[in-house]
């Protein structure tokens, strides 16, 4: 089935590469130039090879923020020693935070011929998120503390595994996602964009807030409104068949959120992100914010918005990086609170933040943020257009 996706705001999905500036990219009044090793060595020339890699080495990844050693090395070798960034780099990409006081910069994950995309493993894991917070939801589902976080004698961790076996399979074979394809979602040659993302931290128990000074970085996204074509696919053929070969294997219960189609489909992802929405919108209302927090407040109330005005065949969800621990594991945990001691919740608490924070109210303590306050992820998919 064809399906469009629409970026809502921007979407990082890292490729795992970072950026050094200074080293690998410049920085010019709106964009970031990523430098291109041929096209600098045909500028430098062959006998300038050793000087340049030699300016790199003396250089601090940390303190390249503030380095300007390359392009006063490269403008020697321009006209009227003017850097042109622009004959220098792979690519340009435009820089909605020009303040920045960032040192790296994440790449967006892309295909070698096609650019930019969201893989469809990372939009598929988004959705499996939901539909493990549907199934937990349902009245058949027993909840074992054993199975999430405690050990034998005083031990916790914090592991969703064996819940997941349970709800769908204990092998790649059994799990009943595998009926769910979903293809990589394509953007050929966008404008992508770069942000500085801020850590947002509580820091007191009166609920006040700040951004954590230092550990602020870049990311290439793609832009908020961005469109395009995919392939999302429910295989009730093959879903039937298997019921049919091996009724014992297919319960149910395993499978009935695939059964009502895609509608029955969109109508679970949307019940999880209009929740999870309702729950940040309501929780950080009553935060004293920094600077910025408003943006993050105003962007969660329009989401919310329209995640109640879709028609029965799409759904807004949140993928990719620095969507946060919430929306990443639909805080699930949190519905069996009821079902644990009080110090149960505190170990286990403690074991998901690393460190005690038993006496903060509001959990997970930090957001990530743009500078200019928007928050990431969020797309909206409309099937069979």
């Amino acid at each position: 089935m064809n399906a469009v996706l629409t970026t809502i705001t921007p979407v990082h999905i890292g490729s795992g590469v970072v950026f050094n500036k200074g080293i690998d990219f410049i920085q010019g009044a709106d964009k970031l130039y990523l430098l291109d090793p041929a096209k600098v060595f045909e500028i430098i020339g062959e006998n300038h090879i050793d000087k340049w890699v030699a300016v790199i080495q003396q250089l601090s990844p940390v303190a390249s923020a503030k380095n300007q050693e390359i392009i006063r090395f490269l403008s020697q070798f321009m006209p009227n020693g003017k850097i042109q960034p622009g004959k220098l780099s792979s690519r340009k990409i435009l820089l909605k935070s020009p303040e920045n006081t960032s040192s790296q910069l994440r790449e967006q994950f892309r295909t070698a011929m096609k650019g930019a995309c969201i893989p469809g493993s990372s939009l598929k894991g988004a959705i499996r998120t939901t539909i493990f917070d549907h199934l937990t939801d349902q009245d058949d589902f027993k909840f074992n503390k054993s199975h999430v976080g405690f050990l034998p004698g005083d031990r916790y961790r914090f592991d969703d595994a064996e819940i997941e076996k349970h709800l769908f399979g204990k092998s790649a074979h059994e799990k009943s996602t595998r009926f769910l394809r979903i293809g990589d979602v394509q953007f050929e040659n966008p404008q992508l964009e770069a942000h500085e993302i801020l850590i947002m931290n509580i820091i007191n128990r009166n609920d006040e807030w700040d951004f954590k000074v230092g550990q602020q970085f870049l990311v290439e996204a793609i832009p908020a409104g961005s469109s395009t074509k995919f392939d999302f696919f429910i295989d009730e053929s093959l879903l039937k068949k298997n019921i049919e070969k091996n009724p014992a294997l297919w319960p149910k219960s395993k499978v009935n959120y695939l059964q009502p189609g895609y509608s029955g489909l969109c109508k679970i992802i949307n019940h999880t992100t209009f929740s999870l929405l309702k729950w940040e919108l309501e929780t950080l209302s009553n935060q004293h914010l920094p600077d910025g927090g408003e943006e993050i407040l105003e962007t969660y109330a329009s989401v919310l918005k329209l995640s109640g005005e879709l028609d029965e065949n799409e759904f807004v969800i949140r993928v990719g990086a620095n969507s946060g621990w919430i929306f990443t594991t639909a805080a699930w945990i949190r519905k069996f609170s009821e079902e644990m001691e009080d110090h149960e919740i505190s170990k286990l608490r403690k074991a998901i933040q690393k460190k005690d924070y038993g006496d903060m109210s509001i959990w997970p303590k930090t957001r990530k943020v743009t500078s200019d306050g928007q928050v990431f992820g969020f797309v909206r998919v409309s099937l069979g257009v």
